[in-house]
């Protein structure tokens, strides 16, 4: 029970709680429940019961209900993954994302080292102008150079990433950018997988029967303000990551079909304010690793006729002319090289300005 306090000589209300808190009679209760929320700045409070009972004779094992609590409550932490809601949240959610990565790449967390084996692609998607922002261009060198606007602009200015020119800067867009480009990923992933098949030259129903495309990928927001994704895609065997893929899968044959997929995909959204609007990516970029058992820059897989999963025709490699989008030729390299490709526009594809300079980057694996 709390003690009868008299606090009206106590201005500050904040103060005039804390003093009510650790009165209470169950204190270390309290404390308990603070000291598990981990420095979470944005506790839920939680209220009710539950009871858990035996299904056969309907006798209760367990209950509780929060007004058994000191205040009444039940803490927990928010969860959230924005550091401008949570910070401490936030840091628990990318250091497991991390760790989600990190056993993607070589095992660990009930992932087999094996894994490690796979082809696998980190690519760089990133989002179209809808006009020219202020930034801090750089030369091949790395040297820098002015913004649009004639200014060397510092790190922290804070009009990097603002409009140029607001009156014409396309904000609808950019909105609709961000709310939809979840379900322009979830479109690439399906025109992946066909765009794989047909390099192989067999159905996806086949493709399924001797591999499976897995994915890993984190939304990170540039300075202008726009959604770009980070993923590694990863190509395991019929099973998941438990089995090995096919020896004649490779990671250029995975590169291709990215560089493939993704011009050809593109999502429609309506809006009141300027009807149907079209989404698309605007740039990909690339890198790739060969493992060690597989041999790079191969032209056809070596398939066994006779083996149950060798697909029913020869690899077919659309002709240049035929990819919108080109991707830099693959250096001659050993087995364990990498492979670098980027996505560019053609002619028939013009750029748009201002485009991403900042693609590599860091990067949950989903399928």
């Amino acid at each position: 029970m709390p003690r009868d306090l008299d606090l009206r000589h106590v201005i500050s209300p904040a103060i005039r709680d804390l003093i009510e808190l650790a009165n209470l009679g169950d204190f270390d209760r309290t404390r308990d429940q603070v000291s598990r929320l981990r420095g979470c700045t944005r506790p839920v409070n939680l209220v009710g019961h539950t009871h858990t009972r035996d299904a056969a004779t309907g006798e209760t094992i367990r209950s509780y209900s929060t007004s058994d609590e000191p205040t009444g409550r039940l803490l927990t932490t928010c969860g959230n993954r924005r550091a401008s809601r949570c910070a401490t949240c936030s840091r628990v959610y990318a250091a497991d994302t991390y760790h989600l990565i990190r056993a993607g790449l070589s095992g660990g967390k009930s992932v087999p080292e094996t894994v490690r084996s796979h082809p696998r692609v980190f690519a760089t998607l990133t989002a179209p102008s809808f006009g020219p922002v202020h930034n801090r261009p750089t030369t091949k060198d790395g040297k820098p150079h002015a913004c649009r606007c004639g200014q060397h602009h510092a790190d922290d200015a804070p009009e990097l990433g603002t409009p140029l020119h607001p009156a014409t800067y396309d904000y609808t867009g950019a909105v609709l950018w961000n709310a939809h480009a979840g379900a322009l990923w979830a479109r690439f992933t399906l025109n992946l997988r066909r765009a794989l098949a047909a390099h192989f030259g067999i159905t996806q129903k086949d493709m399924k029967q001797v591999l499976r495309v897995s994915f890993a990928k984190v939304a990170e927001y540039q300075k202008r303000g726009l959604v770009h994704l980070h993923a590694v895609i990863r190509i395991d065997g019929p099973d998941g990551h438990t089995s090995s893929p096919p020896s004649w899968a490779t990671v250029d044959d995975l590169t291709h079909a990215i560089h493939n997929a993704v011009p050809r995909t593109a999502l429609t959204v309506t809006s009141d304010t300027i009807g149907d609007h079209e989404i698309r990516w605007d740039r990909c970029s690339t890198y790739g690793r060969s493992p060690r058992s597989a041999t790079a820059n191969s032209p056809t897989p070596p398939w066994p006729d006779t083996s149950p999963s060798t697909p029913p025709r020869a690899l077919r490699t659309p002709a240049p002319s035929t990819v919108p989008w080109s991707a830099a030729p693959a250096p001659a390299a050993a087995p364990s090289a990498a492979v670098f490709g980027t996505c560019a526009p053609t002619a028939k594809a013009p750029a748009r300005p201002n485009l991403c300079g900042i693609c590599l980057y860091t990067s949950t694996f989903d399928r």
